[in-house]
């Protein structure tokens, strides 16, 4: 993907979405993982390494309400995940509602 003006972008993504954020995640829960990549670049989900806070059954963060202070691992998902991260599976609803193409 190449922009002319990143920042700009960014911005209009997060005006358009602001308070909508967390309604866009579909819970699948493959940000709770463990990511590990290859010698190759490869990045996958290791799906027998959960994060210590999730439920696996449900998906659900046990401690969601205070993940970013309880849990050292979690870190916000922001725009620029959505657009460039690796590890972010194609059908992630961040990943789907940022990199529609134009």
């Amino acid at each position: 993907m190449k922009y002319k003006n990143l920042g700009l972008l960014i911005k209009s993504f997060l005006t358009c979405y602001r308070g909508e954020w967390d309604s866009i995640c579909k819970g699948c829960g493959a940000c709770c993982y463990q990511k590990n990549e290859t010698d190759e670049g490869v990045i996958y989900i290791d799906f027998n390494s959960p994060c210590t806070y999730l439920d696996t059954y449900t998906n659900q963060c046990t401690v969601y309400e205070n993940r970013f202070k309880i849990c050292k691992d979690c870190s916000r998902l922001g725009a620029r995940h959505a657009l460039f991260a690796r590890w972010l599976p194609p059908d992630c609803g961040y990943v789907e509602t940022f990199r529609k193409e134009p």
